[in-house]
């Protein structure tokens, strides 16, 4: 699976969750956080495409996954099985 593609799909994921994900220039790389009852994953828009599916998977590992439908790539990137060598 192409990385455009796994990004696209964590996305979607995450918007199915309620989760917004924002990319914008900031200090540092980002990650999950909640402001009230919102809940947001922040990425740093200059990050490698690879850096971003990390960001954005480890945010995702913060909800309950076990009851939703994922295709078997996204569980093991979601689980920490990503490898950088994957869909260039």
């Amino acid at each position: 699976m192409k990385k455009s593609r796994i990004l696209k799909e964590l996305e979607g994921l995450a918007q199915d969750l309620s989760i917004s994900v924002i990319y914008d220039r900031i200090n540092g790389q980002g990650g999950y956080c909640r402001l009230k009852e919102k809940h947001y994953i922040i990425i740093n828009s200059s990050l490698s495409l690879e850096r971003k599916i990390e960001i954005l998977a480890e945010g995702l590992k913060t909800f309950p996954l076990d009851r939703i439908y994922l295709k078997p790539r996204l569980r093991e990137i979601i689980e920490g099985k990503f490898s950088r060598s994957e869909g260039r």
